[in-house]
């Protein structure tokens, strides 16, 4: 079965949020939601990073080339 990007990523959350309510609406609700496998697969695909990404950082070393430029003039 396919999911929407929207519906994984809702799963996900919630999965982390509580995982015995995850698990009881799997196995007692109506509900789709994809199993603890399918979403582990997901999780490790995505690409989590924290901080300043490299292209922020070229920009800010830009910008303060042209502002020593224009300070030594």
């Amino acid at each position: 079965m396919r999911y929407q990007y929207d519906w994984l990523l809702s799963c996900i959350l919630l999965r982390i949020k509580s995982p015995k309510a995850y698990s009881h609406l799997r196995d007692h609700a109506f509900l789709p939601l994809p199993s603890r496998t399918t979403l582990s697969r997901y999780v490790g695909v995505i690409r989590a990073q924290a901080g300043i990404s490299d292209e922020a950082l070229e920009i800010l070393a830009k910008k303060l080339e042209l502002m020593l430029t224009d300070m030594a003039y």
